[in-house]
C-alpha cells in the first residue's frame, strides 16, 4: 500500500467515523487526523497487508486520542466572581473568552432542571413568565431554579471534583456468562466507549446521583443522563432512590492473578496426564458423521470448541461442587431482548498494556451464543463461540453487536446466496473483509467459503454430550489437584447483593483451562491448524 491508494478509503473512513462522533465535522476531522497518522506510518515504511484493519485501529487509537483531549478540556475549573444580575446580557456574560468558558462548562454539569431553566433564561433570553410557559411550572418554580442554578454556578467547581476517570479514563471489558440478548447485551451496552465504561468505574463502590457520576468523570449531564438511563434500561445499573450503582462484579488486576502461579504450577503437573482423556474425546468426535463431512478448517474449529468446552467445564464443575454450584441457565435472570446472563466486568486503567498481562494468554470467556429465528427456511440458526487468546484459539468476539448479522451472512455464504448479502448487511463489503482477516471466510478461485462448521440441532446434542463424558472423566480423575484452587472469592462493595456465589470465585481458577491448553499446545500434544484460524466457534441450523 502506498500513500496513493489512501485516497480510495476516504469514504469507507468516514461512516465508520460517523458511528463514533456525534457530528459531521468532528467525524471529518478524526478521518483526518487518521490519515496523517496513516501518511506518517507509511512515509516511515511500514508495511500493510490488510489495509481497512490497519486504517480502523488508527482510527480508533485517533478516536481515543480524540476523547482523552475532551476529558482534559472538561476538566478546566469553573470561574465565577460574583452573583449575576437577573438584567446580565450576553454579551457581558461572555465578555471574557477564559471566564465564558468556565461558565458554559459549569452549565453543562447543572442537573437537568436547573440547566434548562438556565439556559433558556441566559442563553436563549427568555423570560421568567416565557420560562414557565415553556415548562407548564409555576413562575416561582422557575425562579427558585434560576436561583439554584446560579448558586451551583458561583460556588464552582473546582479539579478536586473529579476523580482521575475525568482525565485518565480506565478501560472496562464486560463478559457475560447465559445468553447474550438479540442485540449483543450485555457488551453492546458498553462496546468500547470510554465514557460509559466509566460511568460504571465510578459507580460501582456506592450508589451515585447523577450529578455525582458527571461531577466524577467531568461529563456533562446532558450526557450522562441518557447514559446511565441506557444502562440502567439495560440492566447493568441499578436505581435506588435517584442513586444509581454497576450492579455486577468488576473484577481488578490483583484479583485476576491472586492465583495464577499456582493455577500455572498445577496446570504444568496434571496436563500430560489429563491430555489422555481429551485425545480419546477427540478420537470418538473425529468417528462422528458429522466432524466427517466438515472441510479441513471447520473440523479444526469443532475440535477447538470440543478441547475448550471438556477442559473448561471439568474445571468450573469442580470450583462449583466445592464453593456453589452455578445454576443452571434457566435460572439466569430475563434480561432485555431475550437474554439471559449475568454481567461480569475486568478492569484495566489507564494506558495498560494488554500484551504485558500476566494473565493475558489465559483469558477465557464462557461459551456465547445468538440465536435468529425464521431465517433460511429455518426454525433457528445459532452461532456458539468462545473468546481465547489468539495464541491459542483465537479470538471471535470481536463481532459482538452484529452477531446475528453476522451468522445471516456466514450461512448466506455456506449457501451461495450472494444476492441475499445487501439485504442481510448494508455494508457487507467491509463484513466480509473482517471475516476474511478472522480466517472465518476463505477467498478461493470458486468464490467465498466459510471455514466455521455447521451442523444439525441434534447434532450439537450428541456433541455436548460427548464433551460432557470427557469433563466427567477429566474431573474426578484430578479433583484432589483443582479443588484446593477454588478458595479465594473476591471481595464485593457492600450493596451489590445480585451477584451470584460462584462469580466471586470465578478468578481463583479463571485461567486454569487455558492454562492447561497452553500446556499442551507448548508440549506438543496437540497441534491446531493455525492457517485455517483455529476459533473454538460452531454454527447450529434448526430445521424443524
Amino acid at each position: 500500500m502506498d500513500k496513493f491508494e489512501l485516497a480510495a478509503y476516504m469514504d469507507w473512513l468516514l461512516r465508520r467515523a460517523l458511528c463514533r462522533c456525534v457530528r459531521l465535522y468532528e467525524a471529518e476531522e478524526l478521518v483526518s487526523d487518521t490519515i496523517v497518522s496513516a501518511l506518517d506510518a507509511l512515509e516511515q515504511g511500514v508495511t500493510v497487508t490488510s489495509p481497512r484493519a490497519w486504517l480502523a485501529r488508527i482510527l480508533e487509537r485517533r478516536f481515543c486520542d480524540m476523547q482523552r483531549k475532551r476529558y482534559r478540556e472538561a476538566a478546566s475549573q469553573l470561574i465565577y466572581d460574583s452573583e449575576p444580575p437577573d438584567d446580565l446580557n450576553l454579551e457581558q456574560i461572555f465578555e471574557d473568552e477564559e471566564t465564558a468558558e468556565s461558565i458554559r462548562r459549569g452549565i453543562a454539569l447543572l442537573a437537568g432542571i436547573y440547566r434548562e431553566v438556565v439556559v433558556q433564561y441566559y442563553l436563549n433570553e427568555r423570560s421568567i413568565s416565557e420560562i414557565a410557559g415553556l415548562y407548564k411550572l409555576p413562575e416561582g418554580t422557575i425562579k427558585s431554579r434560576l436561583n439554584t442554578g446560579r448558586k451551583i454556578l458561583k460556588e464552582g467547581i473546582i479539579m478536586e471534583k473529579y476523580r482521575k476517570e475525568s482525565y485518565f479514563p480506565d478501560y472496562l471489558f464486560i463478559s457475560n456468562s447465559g445468553q447474550m440478548g438479540k442485540n449483543g447485551e450485555p457488551w453492546s451496552l458498553v462496546q468500547n466507549d470510554r465514557a460509559t465504561m466509566n460511568v460504571l468505574i465510578v459507580a460501582y463502590a456506592k450508589p451515585l446521583t447523577i450529578s455525582e457520576i458527571a461531577d466524577a468523570i467531568g461529563v456533562s449531564t446532558a450526557y450522562i443522563g441518557p447514559v446511565v438511563k441506557k444502562l440502567t434500561d439495560g440492566q447493568l445499573m441499578r436505581c435506588v432512590t435517584n442513586r444509581y450503582y454497576t450492579d455486577f462484579a468488576i473484577f481488578t488486576e490483583a484479583d485476576r492473578t491472586a492465583n495464577l502461579q499456582d493455577e500455572l504450577a498445577v496446570a504444568a503437573k496434571i496436563t500430560p496426564d489429563l491430555w489422555k482423556y481429551v485425545d480419546a474425546g477427540l478420537d470418538e468426535l473425529r468417528g462422528r458423521d458429522y466432524y466427517k463431512r466438515q472441510k479441513k478448517y471447520a473440523a479444526r474449529k469443532l475440535e477447538s470448541s470440543f478441547i475448550v468446552r471438556s477442559v473448561q467445564n471439568a474445571v468450573l464443575k469442580l470450583r462449583d461442587a466445592a464453593y456453589g454450584g452455578m445454576q443452571p441457565l434457566g435460572e439466569y435472570p430475563e434480561r432485555p431482548n431475550d437474554g439471559k446472563w449475568y454481567a461480569m466486568g475486568n478492569l484495566y486503567p489507564y494506558g495498560y498494556d494488554f500484551s504485558r498481562s500476566p494473565n493475558s494468554r489465559y483469558n477465557i470467556s464462557g461459551e456465547s451464543s445468538c440465536e435468529c429465528k425464521n431465517v433460511f427456511g429455518l426454525k433457528t440458526l445459532a452461532n456458539y463461540d468462545y473468546d481465547t487468546d489468539k495464541s491459542i484459539f483465537g479470538g471471535t468476539h470481536s463481532h459482538f453487536g452484529k452477531a446475528a448479522v453476522i451468522d445471516k451472512l456466514l450461512y448466506a455464504i455456506k449457501l451461495g446466496r450472494d444476492e441475499l448479502y445487501p439485504l442481510i448487511d448494508n455494508m457487507y463489503d467491509d463484513t466480509i473483509d473482517k471475516l476474511c482477516d478472522m480466517k472465518l471466510v476463505l477467498k478461493t478461485d470458486g468464490g467465498l467459503e466459510i471455514t466455521v462448521p455447521v451442523i444439525s440441532r441434534e447434532e450439537r446434542g450428541d456433541f455436548y454430550c460427548l464433551c460432557g463424558k470427557i469433563t466427567d472423566e477429566i474431573g474426578a480423575a484430578f479433583t484432589d489437584e483443582i479443588t484446593p484452587l477454588a478458595s479465594n472469592p473476591i471481595r464485593l462493595p457492600p450493596h451489590l447483593d445480585s451477584v451470584p456465589e460462584w462469580i466471586r470465585h470465578l478468578c481463583c481458577v479463571d485461567s486454569l483451562p487455558m492454562a492447561i491448553v497452553a500446556a499442551a499446545l507448548d508440549s506438543g500434544l496437540y497441534v491446531p491448524d493455525r492457517t485455517g484460524g483455529a476459533q473454538a466457534i460452531m454454527i447450529v441450523e434448526d430445521k424443524g
